[in-house]
């Protein structure tokens, strides 16, 4: 499992410079996409608010609210929970960098 979400990482790191260029994303923009790929590849949680946004890339909470709206206007997070709010990737980025759905992981373990 770790194998395959480091292999998924790798290939979606490689892809960051696409979906930078197609989505004109800053660098800041950047850094919360791919802690969020990050995030979800490694089973940590798959979403986060504005104050774990802050706190995890050195920002601060308004900032971080910042970069999360102007992410979910590009279609790449929506938001999952209203209180505290928290946002996840969206499915279209998700296919586009080679992520699997973690839900179908889970489910096929218990088969």
């Amino acid at each position: 499992m770790i194998d395959r979400s480091k292999e998924t990482l790798d290939r979606a790191r490689e892809k960051m410079e696409y979906v930078i260029s197609r989505y004109d994303l800053s660098e800041r923009e950047a850094n919360v996409v791919f802690m969020l790929i990050q995030y979800e590849l490694f089973g940590m949680i798959n979403n986060v608010t504005y104050q774990e946004t802050a706190d995890l890339l050195g920002l601060g909470k308004q900032m971080a609210r910042k970069y999360l709206l102007i992410l979910e206007e590009k279609g790449l997070v929506k938001r999952v929970d209203l209180r505290p709010a928290s946002y996840a990737l969206v499915e279209g980025i998700r296919s586009e960098i080679g992520m699997e759905d973690p839900r179908a992981s889970s489910m096929e373990g218990e088969n």
